[in-house]
């Protein structure tokens, strides 16, 4: 199934919900968070929650390790949270 990615922002919450549908590789996180970031509603200093119920991980341990720190180091996720 190919990864599809959804993003809805809840400006009256506030939330980003980010709805991850199908087989995730290695190389889709990081193109995940670009597109996340470049989408014109999101904003880095709301919380975000990722829904990966209806998404299969094509990742050993360390690679989702690795991951995780992607995300972590990614500049466009350095927001003040509230």
């Amino acid at each position: 199934m190919a990864l599809s990615i959804l993003l809805k922002v809840l400006s009256d919450v506030p939330l980003t919900l980010v709805s991850v549908k199908g087989n995730i590789s290695v190389k889709d996180p990081i193109q995940a968070i670009d597109r996340i970031y470049h989408h014109p509603e999101f904003d880095p200093n709301i919380n975000v929650l990722f829904d990966f119920r209806n998404a299969k991980l094509e990742l050993n341990q360390d690679e989702l390790k690795n991951t995780a720190g992607q995300f972590l180091d990614h500049p466009a996720y350095r927001g003040e949270r509230m």
